[in-house]
């Protein structure tokens, strides 16, 4: 498998698109090359839970916040089911980003376990903003952390097993 690497590559990430259009895969694979600064040919694979899209996996590395480009652009096609994940590095903290098209784009912070950590200030915000608007605390905190997206996004997930990743490098 080729990998496919940003210049001055100092993080490293994965995007998994769980379901997109087929009429955009080739728009999309456009956006990530421009975004890695290399070609790349992504394996897409038939989604079964939405006849008419496919599905693939991606490894790459760049600068830090790199994710957040990625994300941002994806972002920009409604009909778009994914996962990015940016692992943390020296100074910086990881990033996650999940988005479906009824709830959009989720972005949670993620600490050196891997896990979505909330800062202080954004527990007292979420807390309230729950309080203030007659809402349940427990279910805003799970929002926070991104919860509902990860439960739409779970029946997308069952049966990769086998699909491959394919690594950007450069």
């Amino acid at each position: 498998m080729k990998e496919y690497r940003a210049s001055g590559a100092r993080v490293g990430g994965w995007l998994e698109i769980f379901s997109a259009p087929n009429a955009l895969q080739q728009h999309i694979q456009w956006s990530l090359s421009q975004i890695l600064g290399v070609d790349i040919a992504l394996q897409w694979n038939n989604q079964p839970l939405a006849p008419g899209s496919g599905q693939c996996r991606l490894r790459f590395s760049g600068a830090p916040g790199i994710s957040g480009r990625i994300a941002d652009a994806l972002a920009g096609w409604h009909y778009l089911r994914f996962d990015i994940s940016e692992e943390a590095s020296k100074g910086c903290d990881g990033s996650r980003y999940l988005a479906t098209p009824s709830l959009g784009l989720f972005h949670g912070c993620v600490g050196g376990s891997g896990d979505i950590y909330l800062s202080e200030n954004r527990i007292r915000a979420v807390v309230d903003t729950a309080l203030r608007n007659g809402r349940d605390v427990e279910s805003a905190l799970e929002e926070a952390l991104g919860r509902p997206w990860e439960e739409e996004l779970l029946p997308f997930r069952i049966g990769q097993e086998g699909m491959r990743w394919l690594h950007a490098t450069g």
